[in-house]
């Protein structure tokens, strides 16, 4: 096939590419038919050639790539833990801070700890003061019983009467039937 050259001048408007397109340059327009297999392979070989440049430092950037992720999530874990510990903490330390307001609020109103309720000090007062009022409103505990003044005989626990108990009882007992004289 013989070299043809492309008009490198620039094309009018009537064609429908714009005048003030760059020129093509001669290298571009010039078109060789590849008629042996060496040649193929050699415009192959430096075509592929081209393109491990392109890449050629790809698994070291991959390395350092996967490097820096482990690096920023054991950086991002140990910032979880410590964020863990400290809610943790703050947690505790804000518990310890209501049971500690509870226990002044109940001591100072003379109530258990256990029976004022509440979040902050003017919840837990108004709460014992409630209780308190509460309490002087329900009537004592009924009082003990008194103990009968006579104890129902049982196994272990003579009675206390006037009758005569024992082998004294026993024989009054039999003679008033008339078994003894």
């Amino acid at each position: 096939m013989t070299d043809s050259k492309v008009d490198a001048s620039p094309a009018t408007a009537d064609q429908g590419i714009g005048a003030d397109d760059p020129v093509i340059p001669e290298a571009v327009t010039s078109f060789q038919a590849i008629t042996k297999q060496e040649d193929l392979d050699r415009i192959i070989q430096n075509r592929l050639a081209r393109e491990q440049a392109k890449y050629a430092d790809y698994d070291t950037l991959k390395e350092k790539a996967a490097l820096h992720d482990q690096a920023e999530a054991d950086k991002l874990s140990e910032i979880d833990k410590a964020n863990k510990r400290a809610e943790k903490a703050e947690t505790e330390l804000a518990e310890l801070r209501l049971e500690k307001l509870r226990r002044d609020v109940a001591e100072a109103k003379g109530l258990p700890a256990h029976l004022v309720p509440g979040t902050t000090r003017d919840e837990m007062e108004s709460a014992a003061d409630a209780l308190l009022s509460w309490r002087g409103e329900v009537p004592a505990a009924p009082p003990n019983p008194t103990p009968s003044p006579r104890p129902v005989a049982q196994q272990g626990n003579p009675s206390t009467t006037d009758r005569p108990s024992g082998i004294a009882a026993g024989e009054d007992a039999a003679r008033r039937r008339g078994w003894i004289k």
